[in-house]
């Protein structure tokens, strides 16, 4: 099986960790594994692995695939029975519309998120609200909203052990550059670019290095720009 149902219900971010880094190199791999498991008859079970499921594809960039399997996710749990799992789920779930062209859709499910673990004082999943509402707000244009809860998450993931705040950092990246404003972007895609060169994530590497390469050009840097293109 992919996971024990005892450790799940004692730490979901834990089991999810085990998958985190086969999703940023791999995730063909790791979905096709998932896809040929044999099915369980725990609802919990069965809820986590379509949460791991979506994740790949949306690491695949399919956005119907993804949505498909958060919403399947979604019918083993309740927020009643299962609060962690199911808010996740709709985090998947709002990225999936995210990356369909209908960003508003993951709104509510996400602000519910993000309700839920400040009343329940759930750390981890008030990072992931956050940088999903992040993601969300860029898409729609709302820079300033976007931001501020990018910053939130940022700081609340430089004492956390279940992420990496100079993933945030490369988020945060992103809202400068759409808003043009190059000299505050350049630190924050130099923070992501050092960080995935160090644990060898190319792909991610080089979408920050296109980033802050983009970025110098249009601060005058041309030499330096070009190097970071051509890297």
């Amino acid at each position: 099986q992919i996971l024990h149902a005892n450790n799940l219900k004692l730490d979901i971010d834990e089991e999810y960790n085990k998958y985190q880094a086969r999703l940023q190199s791999d995730p063909k791999s790791l979905l096709d594994e998932l896809l040929s498991t044999s099915l369980s008859e725990d609802n919990l079970k069965l809820a986590f692995n379509n949460l791991v499921i979506s994740h790949a594809y949306y690491a695949l960039v399919f956005p119907e695939k993804a949505l498909e399997h958060a919403n399947l996710g979604l019918t083993f749990v309740s927020e009643e029975s299962e609060p962690i799992i199911f808010h996740k789920l709709q985090l998947a779930n709002a990225m999936a519309h995210d990356i369909s062209g209908n960003s508003a859709n993951g709104l509510l499910g996400s602000n519910n998120a993000l309700n839920w673990a400040n009343s329940n004082n759930n750390e981890n999943l008030k990072i992931e609200s956050l940088t999903t509402l992040g993601y969300l707000n860029l898409s729609l244009g709302e820079y300033v909203l976007s931001l501020t809860v990018l910053q939130q998450a940022y700081q609340l993931a430089q004492g956390n052990s279940h992420f990496h705040h100079e993933e945030i950092a490369g988020i945060i990246a992103l809202v400068y550059e759409y808003r043009r404003e190059d000299e505050l972007a350049i630190p924050f895609f130099i923070e992501v670019s050092e960080f995935h060169r160090k644990h060898n994530n190319w792909l991610e590497l080089s979408i920050a290095l296109y980033g802050l390469g983009r970025a110098h050009l249009r601060m005058g840097e041309i030499d330096l720009g070009k190097m970071e293109l051509l890297e």
